[in-house]
């Protein structure tokens, strides 16, 4: 394997806030996060509505793809953050968003990472170490297959432009209505709710930095009629296509 891309697989980082920090991570990391609050407090908005504190002392593990909201306040917050990309045993283990107290053991670990956060072999040792410790402590997430679908369809919307929900359905091997009940059980909205804020990201993006028309867009996008178009971009922003456009180059 490269080793330049293995390395990638990898964050090992220190943040720190003064007052109040608003993180939005409503689209999912990249990487699974291991973090440890060593002063301040954090707020997580995570799914389903829940919301969920942290202090100093505490540690959170985050799955990729983890869709949540942060809110940091303290003065300073400091917080240790390492990402990672594959887990230290089967990679189908699906282990859910958990708040959690480090033992001595799992603390040492961090503060030997702490020193030295460069991303080299021994930093990379200590942190699979620190891995091997936690998911011992930490739960499996009770509807990990449901998220797994769930993400599997939100990432065909993001490649594909025009597409129907029996596209997706048959991308996730369910069937429609399996698949809607999914969305409900887990997810807290529908597949065609999903998928309008993702064509609408893709919208938001066209309109903020290009100058194709908007009725190219809506073609592009695979709306039936720019009427509709404009309409599910009102419903998802609160603004009409072009009021985005015109905020974008005015800076608003």
């Amino acid at each position: 394997m490269n080793n330049t891309l293995f390395y990638n697989w990898f964050r090992l980082n220190q943040f720190k806030f003064n007052n109040l920090h608003y993180n939005d991570s409503r689209q999912g990391n990249s990487l699974h996060y291991v973090g440890y609050l060593i002063s301040g407090h954090a707020k997580f908005a995570i799914e389903q509505g829940k919301t969920v504190f942290a202090s100093e002392g505490d540690a959170v593990f985050i799955p990729r793809g983890y869709r949540y909201q942060s809110y940091w306040y303290g003065n300073p917050v400091v917080f240790e953050s390492y990402g990672f990309m594959a887990f230290p045993q089967k990679e189908d283990i699906n282990y859910d968003f958990q708040i959690f107290r480090p033992n001595e053991e799992q603390l040492n670990l961090i503060r030997q990472i702490q020193k030295d956060r460069t991303v080299c072999c021994r930093t990379i040792g200590l942190l699979y170490l620190l891995l091997g410790s936690i998911f011992s402590i930490i739960s499996v997430s009770p509807d990990y297959q449901y998220n797994a679908i769930i993400n599997k369809a939100a990432e065909y919307m993001r490649r594909e432009n025009s597409f129907k929900v029996s596209d997706v359905a048959e991308y996730c091997n369910v069937s429609v209505s399996g698949l809607y009940a999914i969305f409900k059980k887990s997810a807290g909205l529908t597949p065609i709710k999903l998928k309008h804020r993702i064509l609408v990201e893709k919208a938001t993006e066209l309109l903020t930095t290009t100058d194709i028309p908007i009725e190219e867009i809506s073609r592009k996008l695979g709306f039936g009629t720019s009427g509709y178009f404009r309409k599910i971009v009102f419903d998802v922003t609160g603004k009409t296509p072009r009021k985005i456009r015109k905020s974008a180059r005015v800076g608003i």
